[in-house]
């Protein structure tokens, strides 16, 4: 095992723009260790080229023992756009931590989430006789 090992759990996958999405980093220390800094991130992903979103959010900045740890953390779903799996194109979204640990044992955990736009309801607008 490398010096830590992170993974990411979320309540939900499926999300409408502007819903929490809430859930845990979890971190896992064979060796005591000091992470400089633990980050987690919603990124755009186009046709495998990431985009971060202007938020991200610090976790920590601690020593850490040996064992599992946990930090709960919640973000914003962003407006859009949607994810698409096309021919050509494709978008999504993903939840990316990242931890920078001491001496350049960075790592980094990602979990994909739906990002669904709300169904548009059209007026029926009767015409006048």
């Amino acid at each position: 095992m490398s010096r830590c090992e992170l993974s990411i759990r979320l309540q939900d996958s499926t999300f409408y723009p502007g819903d929490m999405i809430r859930g845990h980093v979890m971190v896992r220390v064979a060796g005591p260790c000091d992470c400089k800094r633990l980050t987690v991130s919603l990124v755009l992903v186009a046709n495998g080229m990431r985009q971060p979103c202007d938020h991200s959010e610090q976790l920590c900045s601690s020593r850490w023992e040996p064992g599992e740890h946990s930090y709960p953390f919640a973000t914003r779903a962003p407006d859009g756009p949607a994810q698409h799996l096309g021919e050509y194109l494709d978008v999504h979204w993903i939840v990316l931590a990242n931890a920078e640990v001491s001496p350049g044992a960075d790592a980094e955990a990602t979990e994909p989430i739906v990002l669904r736009l709300p169904a548009r309801i059209g007026l029926l607008v009767q015409p006048e006789e």
